[in-house]
């Protein structure tokens, strides 16, 4: 049993929508295909990879012979609106994840539970669909009738149930298919529940369906008016802050770098890596993003699961932790997917869970900063960790490590690096005026004075005319663009000025940015632009006083998003597809910065 209108070729990703509840996250493609999703939470095994490869399940829903579609978010929420239209007819559907509002003493509810409901809104369209589950990344699914109108999957303790009210549906062991000719005004309602060593709630179809997709939008209009963003970016910026929110666990406030894995950074490439982790270098970005658009809950939450996840490692950090703040994370290929366009391996895990990054330090004490400039504050717990961290710094900072970009071929003394070492100390020192730490105060500003020299002066390459991206190194990395953001150097001086126009002239192509040259790191393959560089770029002009050439950029950039506002990791200008994870949490506090950035001078937006 097939859907005859599945594509069994690989969508382009900017037909990719995502939806969730905090916890999990679903891709949604224009055909109405949901082609990932990991259950129950965002690192867990996926129950749908159909993006990864043809045997890794979907569940395909759309309309008998050739559709056109048009779709958006309802009211700027996670909550996905597609029209699907021919001339027999026009279907929308409405997917979202449900989110949990009951509490003790209250209705019981799934674990997890994704929602599809379906409406002719004319005509008598065919709608048809398939449901195709293969756990933990392509198994079996062994699936057993439950009455009518259920399935089930069982898959060693977790419980996935799948209901419909669909009329006409057969099935097998391995997938449900079903169709059914509508009439104008008819509704169909899905239901894909699951739970763990729980109770097996089994969640009514129709009127219920319509009261959770009610809450749900009720919820995320509240939050999304949360924000007190009122520049003339509003709606990427929203945009932006809505996927970090997606990519923020409610249970545990952690924050994922982006809801997939092994989408290929070129294609045909061998970078494919697993990003539903939570990186320390990520820290500082996505948690200034949150408390400076007023969402200071999400980073109270984000900023008390750093210091849970550090507890074991304390004083030093891991550079990835999952979202419960564990940090071995081994990295294995999953062989028999074949990847996004056969872009393989399939890898689960990040290896980067061994390396050292010594720029996550800055990370994480400048977040706290972030913190604490917007009204936040900690108590004496984090006071010693963060001070414990600080004591690392100043014994490690001359240490070379892997970088932000987390290189294989070995560990250099990387700028970017050395610079957040001095924001880690600069930052403590910030924080110990307030009282907020105790620190040794003339130690901590002999290192950052030192550190300080050390990046401006043995940092700058005299033969490039640049900061080079490593000491006793002559390549270029655009993370050195951040270095006026960190306050080490100004954005006008000369020296920066020239870093700016090198890398402009050597990494650049139309206003979109790569990290550096993507032949010293010993992958052996190409990549795309780097869209956090990218928006990095547009940043630095603006704190350059180079508005208008900012603004410029940043009209630029935005067009490298999906329809729908989501970013990916990287963008290929050329061939103009998105490349990488996505939603890519880096790349959209990147562009959340550079926003903020253009309002900060003159009190406006370009």
């Amino acid at each position: 049993m097939r859907l005859g209108q599945v594509d069994e070729g690989f969508r382009p990703l900017a037909d990719y929508a995502v939806i969730g509840d905090m916890q999990a996250c679903a891709l949604v493609s224009k055909t109405g295909s949901i082609d990932w999703l990991c259950l129950p939470n965002i690192a867990d095994p996926a129950l749908f990879a159909g993006v990864l490869g043809i045997w890794g399940g979907r569940f395909a829903l759309g309309l008998k012979g050739k559709s056109s579609t048009e779709r958006c978010y309802i009211g700027g929420a996670p909550i996905l609106r597609t029209r699907l239209i021919q001339d027999r007819g026009i279907v929308s559907v409405t997917d979202f994840l449900a989110l949990r509002t009951g509490g003790v003493g209250g209705t019981l509810e799934p674990e997890r539970e994704l929602i599809r409901i379906v409406e002719a809104e004319s005509g008598n369209p065919t709608v048809d669909f398939v449901y195709e589950p293969r756990p933990c990344f392509g198994k079996d699914p062994h699936l057993a009738r439950r009455g009518k109108t259920s399935w089930a999957c069982q898959h060693e303790a977790d419980l996935i149930l799948f209901r419909t009210d669909v009329a006409d549906c057969d099935s097998d062991i391995r997938q449900v298919a079903g169709s059914e000719n509508l009439q104008t005004g008819d509704r169909r309602y899905f239901s894909l529940s699951f739970c763990r060593r729980d109770i097996g709630v089994i969640p009514a179809l129709g009127e219920e369906c319509e009261t959770k997709r009610q809450a749900a939008e009720q919820w995320w209009s509240a939050w999304l008016a949360r924000s007190n963003y009122s520049g003339n970016f509003r709606e990427p910026v929203s945009r932006s802050l809505m996927a970090l929110r997606l990519l923020a666990s409610r249970e545990t406030g952690a924050v994922a770098a982006a809801a997939t894995s092994s989408l290929p950074e070129w294609i045909g490439g061998e970078r494919n890596w697993d990003y539903r982790y939570c990186w320390m270098r990520d820290a500082y970005f996505v948690l200034s993003a949150f408390v400076r658009c007023g969402l200071q809950d999400e980073a109270e939450a984000y900023f008390n699961w750093l210091m849970h996840a550090t507890q074991r490692d304390k004083p030093e950090l891991r550079p990835v932790y999952d979202i419960f703040g564990r940090s071995d994370l081994p990295e294995k290929e999953v062989s028999h997917l074949e990847g996004y366009r056969n872009s393989a391996p399939v890898r689960i895990g990040n290896g980067a869970s061994q390396q050292v990054q010594l720029d996550s330090y800055g990370s994480v004490i400048l977040g706290a900063r972030a913190l604490v400039e917007q009204g936040g504050t900690f108590g004496r717990s984090e006071a010693k960790r963060l001070a414990g961290f600080v004591e690392t710094v100043c014994g490690n900072w001359q240490q070379p490590d892997n970088g932000i970009w987390e290189m294989r071929r070995g560990r250099l003394h990387h700028l970017y690096s050395k610079a957040m070492c001095w924001g880690a100390l600069d930052g403590a020192l910030w924080l110990e005026e307030r009282d907020l730490l105790e620190l040794d105060r003339d130690k901590v500003r002999s290192n950052l004075d030192t550190i300080r020299a050390v990046v401006l002066e043995h940092g700058w390459n005299e033969d490039r005319q640049a900061y080079a991206g490593a000491l006793d190194c002559d390549h270029l990395d655009a993370s050195v663009l951040l270095l006026p953001k960190l306050g080490i150097i100004e954005a006008d001086h000369p020296r920066m000025v020239a870093t700016f126009e090198r890398i402009d002239a050597e990494l650049a192509k139309d206003s979109f940015v790569w990290r550096y040259d993507p032949s010293i790191d010993d992958n052996n393959s190409p990549e795309g632009a780097f869209m956090a560089c990218s928006f990095w770029a547009a940043e630095y002009l603006a704190l350059a006083g180079r508005r208008d050439e900012a603004a410029g950029r940043m009209r630029k950039l935005l067009g490298a998003g999906n329809d729908l506002g989501i970013f990916s990791e990287e963008y290929d200008p050329e061939a103009q597809i998105m490349l990488g994870n996505l939603p890519q949490g880096l790349s959209h506090a990147a562009l959340v910065h550079a926003a903020l950035a253009l309002g900060e001078k003159n009190g406006d937006e370009v």
